[in-house]
């Protein structure tokens, strides 16, 4: 007894050469679960956003950056007030200090933020956790020691 006819190639009569034809558009496993891979999840086909850019990790490491430059910032700020006798400009560089107080924990929600992403290019969030956790730990460390000497 002959084998059944498969789903996907039509039988035709031998004529001397094997010829298969292509399958008709959702057929093969779609057809067998008995619906197409859309319909299966609901939505109709769209363009996927690619999660496999740096981006967070460079923002990241970015934010490490900024911290040097606002305190670099701040503290030639802070040194022109007090040499001008400047009380305006000794609030703006401390406020510029605090600004640049905050990079490194927006810098380090960043970076996990990129690290905990799928399919995601890794070495700059890890680049920008790393320094912007050790850049925390010390202000931790330090603000520690303060206060027990």
């Amino acid at each position: 007894m002959p084998p059944p006819p498969s789903r996907r190639f039509a039988q035709r009569p031998r004529t001397g050469r094997t010829t298969a034809t292509l399958p008709r558009p959702g057929t093969g496993r779609q057809q067998a679960r008995g619906r197409s891979s859309t319909a299966q999840r609901g939505t109709s086909r769209k363009t996927k956003v690619r999660a496999d850019n740096p981006l967070l990790g460079i923002l990241s490491s970015a934010c490490f950056v900024l911290f040097w430059v606002f305190l670099f910032i701040a503290a030639f700020g802070a040194v022109d007030a007090v040499k001008h006798e400047d009380v305006g400009l000794l609030k703006t560089s401390a406020g510029v200090m605090l600004a640049g107080f905050i990079m490194p924990i927006i810098g380090l929600a960043l970076g996990i933020a990129g690290l905990v992403q799928r399919r995601a290019q890794r070495v700059m969030a890890w680049i920008g956790v790393t320094l912007n956790g050790c850049l925390l730990l010390f202000f931790l460390v330090t603000s520690l020691a303060g206060r027990h000497s």
